[in-house]
C-alpha cells in the first residue's frame, strides 16, 4: 500500500459498508479506496438537517426602508435645500420730508390756537398767536410803549390832514385868482384891440382934419380938438397895455406860488408821511415783540397739538406738529456696523409694525432705498422723528431707508393707515446660499486664512 493510501482518512460512518459509503472494496482483503472525495463528502454530512434559511424580524423590515428614505432626504435637503441669512434691525417710521415741530421761538404765553389735533393746513396758514410782554408791576412793559408811539403817530397824521387841507386851499384860492387874471386879461385885450382900431380912426380923423384946415375948410380949433382925442386915447390904450403886463405879472406870481406850495408842501408832507412811517414801523417791530403768529411753513395734516390758549410755555416748548402732505411713510431703521456690511439697496425687508402684532396682521414687505454711509447718533437725527428709546443708548447706528409696498395694512376688515412715528421691527435679508455651502464655509474660510499652494484657489471659491 502506498503512503497515500495510509494517510487516508476513513470517512464511512458507523455500520456502514464501504460499498455504501461509496468505496470499491479493494482485491485480496486490502483496505478500500474512497469513491468521493473527503470534502465532499463533508459538505453533505449535514445535508440531511434541511436549507438553513434567515429569518428577519418585522419592524427591520419596515424600519430600514424608512431610515434610507429619510438619509436620501437629508442629503438632498443638504444639497438643494437654501438659507438665507438675516439681519434683524429696529427703526421708526417718518415721512420721507421728515415731521416739521413747531415750538415757541421764546418763554410766552399763548394767547390763540387757530388749528386743531388732524387739521389740514395750507403754507402760510396761522396756527398760533403769542403774547412775549413783558410784565411788570404798572402792567404790560410795552404796552405803555405802544400807547406813546401810536398816539404821536395820531397827531402826526392829525398834521398832515391839516397841512394838506391848507395847501390845498392856498392853491384852489390862486387857481381861483389865476381864472380871474385869465378872464381879466381877456377882457383887457380886448379893450386893447378897441382901442388901437379907435386910435387909428383918430388918426385918419386927424389927418382929414389937416388936409381940411389947410385948404380953409375947418379950423385951428377943431384940429386941435382931433388931437387932444386922439392922445387921451393913445393914453388909455397904454395904461390899458400896462394893466395887460400886470395881470401877466400877476399870473406868473400865482403860477410860482402854486408851484411852490407843491413843492414846500409836498417836502413837508413827505417829512411828516416819513414820520408815520417810523412810528408805523416802531409799533409793528413792538408789536412783534409783544406778539408773534406761527404760520404753518408747509402744507399737511396738524398732530400732537400740546399748547393751548392761555397756557404759559417756555422757550423751544413744542407746539405741534405737521405731517407733510406730499410725504411718503418710510420707515428708518438703524442697524449696527456688525449688521450693516452686506446690506445692499433693493434688498428686500420684512415689516413688523408694534401697532399690529405680526403674530395675527403679518409680515409687510419693503426695500431698502437708502443706506447711510456714516454713522449717526441719536441727537444727530434730525427728520423730527427721534430713534426708538431702546437703541438711543447703543451709541452711533447705520440708517436705512426702507420703502414699504403698501402705507397701510388690513385689519378687521379694513384698511388701516400707517402713521408717522409707530416702532418697526425688520428683517432684512442679506445672503442666500445652498445649506451644505453654509456647513463647509467655515473649513474653507480656516483655508484660506492659514493659506497653502491651493490658497489662491480656496479664496476664489470661498462662499
Amino acid at each position: 500500500m502506498s503512503a497515500a493510501a495510509r494517510a487516508e482518512p476513513d470517512l464511512t460512518s458507523p455500520g456502514e459498508s464501504p460499498a455504501a459509503a461509496g468505496q470499491a472494496p479493494a482485491p485480496g482483503g486490502a483496505r478500500p479506496l474512497p469513491l468521493f472525495r473527503a470534502a465532499a463528502l463533508s459538505a453533505r454530512a449535514d445535508h440531511w438537517l434541511g436549507a438553513t434559511q434567515a429569518v428577519q424580524p418585522w419592524p427591520i423590515r419596515v424600519v430600514a426602508p424608512i431610515g434610507a428614505a429619510l438619509a436620501a432626504a437629508l442629503v438632498a435637503f443638504l444639497v438643494f435645500g437654501q438659507y438665507t441669512q438675516r439681519a434683524r434691525v429696529q427703526g421708526v417710521l417718518a415721512p420721507s420730508g421728515g415731521l416739521i415741530r413747531l415750538a415757541s421761538p421764546q418763554g410766552a404765553q399763548i394767547l390763540s390756537l387757530k388749528v386743531a389735533d388732524g387739521d389740514r393746513v395750507a403754507k402760510g396758514e396761522p396756527l398760533y398767536v403769542l403774547d412775549l410782554d413783558r410784565r411788570t408791576e404798572s402792567g404790560a412793559a410795552s404796552e405803555a410803549v405802544l400807547t406813546a408811539i401810536k398816539s404821536q403817530r395820531d397827531e402826526l397824521q392829525k398834521e398832515l390832514l391839516r397841512r394838506t387841507a391848507a395847501d390845498r386851499d392856498r392853491q384852489a384860492a390862486l387857481r381861483t385868482k389865476l381864472e380871474d387874471i385869465a378872464r381879466e386879461t381877456a377882457q383887457v385885450d380886448r379893450q386893447i384891440a378897441t382901442g388901437e382900431d379907435y386910435v387909428r380912426v383918430l388918426e385918419e380923423e386927424l389927418a382929414s382934419y389937416k388936409d381940411y384946415l389947410k385948404r380953409g375948410i375947418t379950423i385951428q380949433r377943431d384940429v386941435a380938438d382931433r388931437r387932444s382925442r386922439l392922445m387921451t386915447e393913445k393914453t388909455q390904450l397904454e395904461q390899458l397895455r400896462r394893466d395887460r403886463v400886470r395881470l401877466d405879472s400877476d399870473r406868473n406870481a400865482s403860477q410860482s406860488e402854486i408851484a411852490q406850495i407843491d413843492h414846500e408842501g409836498g417836502s413837508k408832507l413827505s417829512e411828516i408821511r416819513r414820520q408815520i412811517a417810523e412810528a408805523d414801523r416802531t409799533i409793528a417791530e413792538t408789536e412783534a415783540q409783544r406778539r408773534i403768529e406761527i404760520t404753518a411753513p408747509e402744507a399737511g395734516r396738524v398732530t400732537a397739538v400740546v399748547g393751548h390758549a392761555g397756557q404759559a410755555v417756555p422757550k423751544d416748548a413744542p407746539l405741534l406738529t405737521i405731517v407733510p402732505e406730499n410725504g411718503a411713510l418710510q420707515a428708518n431703521l438703524y442697524a449696527e456696523s456688525s449688521a450693516i456690511g452686506f446690506v445692499r439697496e433693493g434688498a428686500q425687508v420684512m415689516l413688523r409694525y408694534a401697532a399690529y402684532p405680526y403674530q395675527k396682521f403679518g409680515q409687510h414687505p419693503g426695500v431698502v432705498a437708502a443706506i447711510s454711509r456714516a454713522a449717526l447718533r441719536a441727537e444727530e437725527v434730525d427728520d423730527g422723528v427721534p430713534m426708538p428709546p431702546e437703541l438711543q443708548g447703543r451709541g452711533a447706528l447705520y440708517r436705512l431707508t426702507v420703502k414699504p409696498d403698501a402705507s397701510e395694512i388690513a385689519a378687521y376688515g379694513k384698511r388701516e393707515p400707517l402713521q408717522a412715528g409707530m416702532q418697526v421691527e425688520a428683517d432684512i435679508f442679506l445672503d442666500t446660499r445652498p445649506i451644505w455651502q453654509w456647513i463647509l464655509n467655515p473649513i474653507l474660510s480656516l483655508r484660506s486664512l492659514h493659506g497653502g499652494p491651493d490658497a489662491p484657489a480656496a479664496k476664489e471659491g470661498a462662499w
